[in-house]
């Protein structure tokens, strides 16, 4: 007897994988599992199992095949030939690299950031989504696209392995990006004592708000270990907003330009919570650039001189 198998990586509870096994070329069997098991002296093993159906027996639910291999050279080889099948497709999702081109920082709601990535030196993905749960657990949203009224995944991942080394890879670079902030400490000393440029036009109440909205926004709750993290965060922007407002007021009005576009090319490629969520960022990106602009005291014509 002929076996072919085409599986996917599952790796959830005792399912290794999961995929089809073609019999003699002419029987393409499908839902067929790999699982593991242990046996009597505690040593991991594994099946193949068929596709089953749940049936009562004497008032009991029960699980009865309905495909079955009976003859135990061809189980045997079944078992090979899925286990074969489960490898290459383990190995195929470990030698797929995953490099992140850009990563743009949100803060809105539960929406984190949009990335951009390579996958093995020759595909582009752009407009992943990096989201925060109610946990404050981080992970990422493949893009999708509107047909209909409906939207719908654009990738959809073969294996488990795939999409944990893209999902690893995004938030890593998320993560890295996010932690540099919180953990670049300001120079206390001179440069914290020095006195606050007298062309601020912002009252002690509105510096205060205005640290307050700038680390709301570029702090993720996820990789806040401390209260210790929180104050470096402020005292860095504190020590930014002593030392140069103008250089902050260019990242926040390059920011707003950045998200301006993508709503711009927004159509037909993100639901109306997506946009919302983007039209919430740029709204606070406009309400902190415009606070910056009073503190360095000088028109946006002005500022662009100083650039």
């Amino acid at each position: 007897m002929k076996f072919e198998a085409n599986m996917s990586v599952v790796g959830k509870g005792n399912m290794i994988g999961k995929g089809t096994v073609i019999i003699n070329d002419c029987i393409t069997i499908d839902n067929v599992r790999l699982m593991k098991y242990k046996d009597g002296s505690g040593v991991e093993k594994g099946f193949v199992a068929l596709p089953q159906k749940k049936v009562i027996i004497n008032g009991e639910e029960k699980w009865e095949p309905v495909i079955d291999i009976t003859a135990p050279e061809a189980r045997a080889q079944l078992l090979e030939v899925v286990q074969n099948a489960v490898k290459e497709d383990l190995m195929r999702g470990l030698d797929e690299k995953v490099e992140v081109k850009k990563i743009v920082i949100q803060n809105n709601k539960q929406l984190r950031g949009f990335a951009h990535i390579q996958v093995g030196g020759i595909m582009d993905i752009r407009d992943i989504r990096i989201y925060e749960n109610k946990n404050n657990k981080l992970f990422t949203v493949m893009p999708k696209v509107q047909s209909g009224n409906e939207w719908k995944d654009v990738i959809h991942f073969n294996n488990e392995f795939t999409y944990n080394n893209i999902n690893h890879s995004i938030l890593k670079a998320y993560e890295e990006i996010i932690m540099a902030q919180i953990q670049k400490r300001p120079n206390i000393g001179e440069d914290m004592g020095k006195e606050p440029p007298k062309r601020r036009s912002l009252s002690e109440t509105e510096i205060a708000d205005l640290v307050k909205e700038i680390v709301d926004f570029t702090t993720c709750k996820s990789l806040i270990r401390s209260p210790d993290d929180l104050e470096i965060k402020e005292q860095q922007i504190i020590k930014a907003l002593k030392e140069n407002p103008k250089e902050l007021y260019h990242e926040y009005k390059d920011q707003g330009i950045l998200l301006s576009n993508m709503l711009q090319s927004s159509e037909g490629n993100w639901s109306k919570e997506d946009i919302q969520d983007i039209q919430g960022t740029l709204n606070t990106v406009h309400k902190i650039q415009s606070q910056l602009e009073k503190l360095a005291g000088a028109s946006p014509t002005k500022l662009e001189k100083t650039r």
